[in-house]
């Protein structure tokens, strides 16, 4: 379990975002064919979307009245261990790109938890500022502005510059530090590393990096992520969202 729920911000109304992890024998086709079928002959699942195209390829239904949204991820292991630990990166070696993203949702929900000093004023304080957010109508990947990850590791962020602050407090800080935030300096919760572990075409996992990469160089609010490998998770932000971001 990733997202929300991984990081103690739920509510009544928020998706139960979940990662399937399978060995090597079972291939996202499986996933969208005969996990689908499973699913809708199912006692108590109900509204199935598959899509499998989608850039981070989702199954969407709901269980006994609760949302879910769950993506998958095919190891190149033979068997998975009980004890698989999602930080290990073995879990990331011959991966596509799709399978990366997927993996990485719930690799960056933990490096949060473990990197802010006080996971419970971290978690009052990202549902104020997510609350925040969407009264302004500033929570919306889709629509250019930023979403329940970039957020999170914003607050993260001043949860680490502040260490022994309240919630009251840290709210305060937020608004801030983001208002004098120089932008493009990315916020990073870590330093972030490069593996140059391989894909299964084997070129390396991309690692954003504004001075090598012109591409990455042009992004105008760079919150990376702390899980290798770091990227952008607010890459899709425009220059008319982030002036209303900003205001």
């Amino acid at each position: 379990i990733f997202g929300s729920t991984r990081l103690g911000v739920h509510n009544a109304d928020s998706d139960i975002d979940i990662l399937c992890l399978a060995p090597s024998f079972v291939s996202r086709s499986d996933f969208f064919t005969s996990f689908y079928n499973e699913l809708t002959n199912t006692v108590g699942v109900e509204s199935i979307l598959s899509v499998p195209e989608a850039y981070t390829p989702v199954m969407k239904f709901t269980i006994d009245r609760q949302a879910v949204d769950m993506i998958f991820a095919s190891l190149k292991m033979p068997v998975l261990p009980s004890s698989l630990d999602i930080l290990d990166l073995r879990c990331l070696e011959g991966l596509d790109d799709s399978s990366v993203r997927c993996i990485n949702g719930a690799r960056v929900a933990e490096w949060i938890c473990r990197l802010v000093p006080n996971l419970e004023n971290f978690c009052s304080t990202l549902r104020v500022i997510k609350y925040w957010a969407r009264q302004r109508g500033l929570y919306s990947n889709m629509l250019g502005f930023l979403g329940g990850v970039n957020y999170a590791i914003l607050v993260a962020q001043v949860c680490q510059l502040y260490v022994c602050a309240c919630p009251f407090t840290l709210v305060h800080k937020f608004f801030e530090v983001f208002s004098m935030w120089q932008w493009p300096n990315p916020v990073m919760l870590r330093s972030y590393e490069d593996f140059h572990l391989q894909d299964k075409d084997g070129h390396a996992l991309q690692v954003w990096n504004a001075r090598a990469n012109h591409r990455d160089a042009t992004h105008i609010m760079p919150i990376i992520t702390p899980a290798y490998p770091a990227m952008n998770s607010a890459y899709n932000v425009s220059q008319p969202q982030f002036r209303v971001f900003q205001v």
